[in-house]
């Protein structure tokens, strides 16, 4: 039966494909901003109303049981028809995998379609595809075309993808001034979003003059709303480091916009592996000012054939494991990933360096691109700032010839589920501490082992873990590695 089903609705699918002009004008009138955020526009045929009615009740369960195949079969057939907002839904099904196989190319189809129609949320819907990537290439210019088609077809949603691809520069040039605009008009609408992005700008004095009581007030507005990051940003009081950002450091100086190190600019580190010490700058995403300074030390090496690793730590606390391998002049970084607020995992993609003699000092400056997989986005501009770490030149040469401890480290699965298997292979035998701690830093679980030379596998037991981002961490002797982890 539900096989019959799928190839029913397969075959409404793929013949949903051209109409006449005739049908078009009949199946949804499209004049200026006649299609709302409301979806208010209705076919002209009180059948094929009910239709679409029953359809959503099916899908929503409203006055009935949720039947996604009910659902399907009276979306395919209105989509056959031509209706705009039948094939925007049909579309999220198959995105989703309601009652049909998950087909996110197909959506992607389908949303073009009822845009193309003149249907502004399917626009809108088009627009986050690009965005995030699904069902096919990520592409933040087409995802701002969308957008921006989407506001013109009288979808307002779209008010706050365009502040916020202005707000970050992302498929624009990036501009503070235009985003306040977009979310400005999306919090007179009371969009949560907007109002929220509205107030980190006035807690920031992006776009518009700062004014700390209006950025909370539009904070505190975005949480009543039900944004999810306006009330984790009250009860972080992170709007007291806005009230305070830094725009010099700590020896009064300024500091400058963000530098972008080229292919040609990348410095070459043969003469500079060792241990280095300084700071990482996280700028906003003009890069022309600094909102976080963390502490750094990096401790790295390459060899002959562009191979980098090493250490990486912030503030004492944040240590990771540097792998990564040269290419066009960048180290593309493997397995590096952390944790941030809001249970999100950023994983630092490329490193490109620079160095310059300041006195007698080699300052060794890198651009650090990372990326968030969860939201398919970069981060906000950082930059490295380094300095040889004193009283370790003399000893590179004497500290090479120390034997390592460990030939090997693996931590799998990933997404674990019951367990996580440690496997570990080492020159000399050792004691080392395993721990787990959730997003918060709270320690979850400690255990010491003691490994033997050799490779082995030990077993940790996580039944007792709820679903969620965990930091998974082995220090010992010579051991120090951190990795952040899935629960299923």
């Amino acid at each position: 039966m539900k096989r019959t089903l799928y190839l029913l609705i397969l075959v409404s699918l793929f013949s949903i494909k051209s109409y006449s002009t005739e049908k078009k004008i009949m199946a949804v009138p499209i004049i200026g901003p006649a299609v709302t955020d409301n979806d208010t526009v209705a076919i002209s045929n009180s059948f094929e109303e009910q239709t679409y009615l029953q359809a959503m009740r099916y899908l929503n369960g409203i006055n009935t049981d949720v039947d996604y195949s009910k659902a399907l079969v009276r979306f395919a057939y209105l989509a056959k028809l031509g209706d705009p907002r039948s094939i925007n839904s049909l579309a999220g099904m198959i995105s989703q995998g309601l009652g049909i196989p998950q087909n996110e190319a197909k959506a992607r189809e389908l949303y073009e379609q009822a845009s193309l129609l003149g249907y502004g949320k399917a626009s809108y819907n088009l627009a986050m595809m690009y965005k995030t990537g699904k069902g096919g290439d990520q592409d933040f210019l087409k995802a701002a075309e969308y957008a921006q088609t989407a506001l013109q077809q009288g979808y307002n949603q779209a008010l706050y993808m365009l502040g916020y691809l202005n707000y970050k520069g992302f498929g624009v040039n990036q501009n503070y001034n235009l985003a306040v605009e977009y979310f400005t008009k999306g919090a007179e609408l009371k969009q949560a979003s907007s109002t929220y992005f509205l107030g980190l700008c006035y807690l920031g004095g992006y776009g518009v003059e700062k004014n700390i009581t209006m950025g909370k007030k539009l904070v505190e507005k975005a949480a009543i709303l039900g944004n999810d990051h306006a009330v984790d940003f009250i009860l972080e009081k992170r709007d007291e480091k806005y009230e305070q950002p830094l725009k010099n450091d700590k020896e009064g100086n300024p500091y400058p916009h963000y530098r972008r190190i080229s292919k040609n600019d990348s410095f070459r580190l043969e003469n500079f592996e060792g241990n280095w010490t300084g700071k990482i700058l996280r700028y906003d995403f003009s890069g022309k000012q600094v909102i976080e300074e963390r502490l750094l030390k990096l401790n790295f090496s390459i060899d002959k054939d562009g191979q980098l690793s090493g250490q990486w730590e912030q503030n004492d606390s944040i240590i990771i494991s540097v792998k990564g391998e040269k290419k066009e002049g960048f180290f593309q970084l493997e397995d590096m990933q952390y944790l941030q607020s809001w249970n999100r995992i950023w994983k630092m993609q490329t490193l490109a360096f620079q160095a310059e003699t300041i006195g007698k000092d080699t300052v060794l400056y890198a651009e650090l691109i990372q990326f968030c997989p969860q939201i398919m986005e970069p981060s906000a501009p950082l930059m490295l700032e380094l300095k040889r770490a004193k009283n370790m030149e003399g000893n590179q040469k004497d500290k090479k010839q120390e034997p390592p401890v460990i030939k090997k480290i693996k931590v799998f699965p990933n997404p674990f589920d019951n367990s996580i298997n440690l496997q570990i292979s080492l020159i000399k035998e050792t004691d080392a501490t395993i721990t787990i701690c959730d997003i918060s830093g709270k320690t979850l679980l400690r255990e010491t082992h003691k490994f033997v030379v050799g490779e082995q596998t030990r077993i940790i037991n996580t039944t007792d873990l709820p679903s969620g981002s965990y930091s998974f961490s082995v220090k010992g002797d010579g051991i120090n590695q951190n990795t952040v982890l899935i629960k299923k």
